[in-house]
């Protein structure tokens, strides 16, 4: 008695192909690919995509968090500014409607030509619930591929119903379960659009006496969701030789990243207030720290250079001011960084 012969593998998957295709579109049963594997990597601060493991990749959800003026909006406007570079087009959720000319002002490099940078949020006449900004935030993220969404603050989420009604001590926060919502309708987009959504979060006191003492403010399922998570844990502040605060170090915790595996490393991030994130300083303290900066009792000298006659600068003022005025030089102390970290 014969065996009846079974269709391959092959001729199975031309059929399922098929199927699909009219049913669903063309492309939903496809291969791994190379924007699967390859996924382009965009830069935050040198001591920051150490613990990153090289920045963060395009489809990400990103979580920053911590007290006020710890750094939190200077970051993300870094970051957008990274992603300028990149060609993508940035978006700022201003929930909080708190976004100062002293914040856009102080992130150098960042280009506001509104084909490049929007803000989204209430007009006089017009304050925007929760529900508003965050169907814009959906449409914007399923109208534009490679884009960045920033939105300052999920905590600032503010419902219809809680707009309306009258103050009462029992009205419940809603903001997180609509957040909760918005992270389920476009779990999916953010990563096939290449798009990257950048939520800030305020971290608030727990009274409750039970855990930890602080708590992120915006709700439990956005955990889920996220690729990437940073929450400020300590500030520093620098001072000029005249006692004036000129800017600041803000110790964060890496709690996530979407390319390394999960654990709870520290990174440094520099803010020169007036400038934005500190990529020299932070490059200057890399440089000393594995060797490629040589310094003795204030004398910098710069061996990754590779000259016959190093460069020697006294002071890191000075060392900062070297690097701040020749970005190609920059450029290699942060290459040869990175190759040593293997990114």
């Amino acid at each position: 008695m014969s065996k009846t012969k079974l269709p391959s593998n092959e001729e199975l998957l031309a059929i399922l192909d098929k199927d699909i295709a009219t049913n669903f579109g063309e492309g939903v049963l496809r291969e791994v690919d190379d924007d699967m594997l390859n996924k382009e990597v965009i830069p935050v601060s040198p001591n920051m995509d150490i613990w990153l493991h090289g920045g963060i990749p395009k489809g990400s959800w990103v979580i920053s968090s911590g007290k006020p003026k710890c750094g939190k909006t200077t970051l993300a406007l870094k970051f957008a500014k990274n992603c300028q570079d990149r060609g993508m087009m940035i978006f700022y959720g201003d929930v909080e409607g708190r976004l100062k000319a002293m914040n856009l002002q102080g992130c150098a490099g960042l280009d506001l030509n509104p084909n490049k940078f929007r803000i989204i949020g209430s007009r006089p006449g017009n304050i925007l619930n929760a529900e508003q900004n965050l169907e814009i935030f959906e449409r914007v993220i399923k109208t534009f591929q490679h884009c960045l969404l920033i939105i300052d603050s999920t905590s600032a989420l503010c419902a219809s119903s809680e707009q309306i009604g009258e103050y009462t001590a029992f009205a419940r926060h809603s903001g997180p379960k609509l957040l909760a919502q918005f992270c389920r309708r476009n779990a999916h987009t953010v990563p096939v659009n290449n798009n990257i959504v950048w939520c800030v979060q305020h971290v608030m006191a727990n009274t409750s006496g039970y855990g930890v003492s602080w708590v992120e403010d915006g709700g439990e399922k956005i955990k889920f969701q996220q690729d990437v998570k940073v929450r400020a844990a300590k500030v520093e502040t620098h001072k000029d030789s005249d006692g004036n605060l000129i800017g600041q170090t803000t110790h964060w915790q890496v709690l996530n990243s979407a390319l390394g595996s999960p654990s709870e490393k520290k990174a440094q991030t520099s803010i020169k207030y007036g400038h934005g994130i500190h990529d020299e300083r932070e490059l200057l303290n890399l440089g000393v720290d594995l060797g490629l900066i040589d310094k003795v009792k204030g004398w910098h000298t710069l061996t990754f250079l590779n000259e016959e006659e190093p460069t020697k600068i006294n002071g890191e003022v000075n060392v900062i001011a070297f690097l701040e005025e020749n970005p190609e030089i920059t450029q290699l102390l942060n290459k040869q960084v990175r190759e040593i970290y293997g990114l």
